[in-house]
C-alpha cells in the first residue's frame, strides 16, 4: 500500500504513551502475544480509519452473499474497544476464543487477529453472531482467512477508480489529522 494515510477514529490522535505497559501487562495477564507488527501499529496509532481502506473479502460466496467482494475497513479498532470485545462485551458467548477483534467493515463483518497456535498472527474475517461459540454453525469453520498477518492485511488495501474509498473516508476531519501510515 503505497501514500496510506490514517486518521484518528475520534477528533484528535490519542495518547499512546500508556500503551505499551498497558498491553504487556493484557499480554502477560491474558498468557497470549500480540504479533509485534500489530503491536507497533496499536502503540504509535491506537486504532484508526485508514486510508486506501477497501479490501477484498475472501469468503466463499454463498457465506459473503454479495455480488462484488469488494468492502471497507471501518475503522481499526483502538485498543480499549478491542479489549472489550476479546472480553466478549459485544458477543459474549459467540466470541471466537483466541480471536482478537482488530476492525470491522460498515456491515459487521469482523477482522480478527488470530492468538491461536497454529494461525498466530494471521487474519480471518468472521460474520459477527448471536449464536454460542461451537454451536449452530458458529465454529471455526465462519472464520475465514484473510491475510497472513496484519503486514499483509494492509497491503490488501486500495482505491477503486472512482475514489470510493476517498470518497467514504475523506471527511475534512480525517484530512485535517491525517498522518502517513506505516507498518512493518
Amino acid at each position: 500500500m503505497t501514500d496510506a494515510l490514517i486518521a484518528p477514529d475520534g477528533p484528535e490522535w490519542p495518547d499512546t504513551s500508556a500503551l505499551p505497559a498497558t498491553i504487556a501487562a493484557w499480554e502477560a495477564t491474558k498468557g497470549r502475544r500480540l504479533p509485534a507488527v500489530y503491536k507497533s501499529f496499536l502503540t504509535t496509532y491506537n486504532g484508526g480509519r485508514i486510508y486506501p481502506s477497501m479490501f477484498d473479502v475472501r469468503q466463499p460466496p454463498d457465506v459473503w452473499g454479495m455480488a462484488d467482494f469488494a468492502t471497507f475497513v471501518d475503522p481499526l479498532y483502538d485498543w480499549a474497544y478491542a479489549v472489550s470485545l476479546w472480553d466478549g462485551e459485544t458477543y459474549y458467548e459467540s466470541t471466537p476464543p483466541d480471536m482478537f477483534f482488530i476492525g470491522c467493515n460498515p456491515g459487521g463483518l469482523q477482522i480478527l487477529l488470530s492468538l491461536r497456535g497454529p494461525t498466530h498472527g494471521q487474519i480471518f474475517t468472521w460474520w459477527g453472531s448471536n449464536r454460542p461459540w461451537g454451536e449452530d454453525g458458529n465454529t471455526d469453520a465462519n472464520l475465514h482467512l484473510q491475510a497472513a498477518d496484519f503486514q499483509d492485511f494492509m497491503s490488501q488495501m486500495y482505491e477503486t477508480p472512482d475514489e470510493q474509498a476517498m470518497a467514504y473516508w475523506g471527511i475534512p476531519r480525517h484530512k485535517l489529522l491525517a498522518q502517513p501510515l506505516k507498518v512493518g
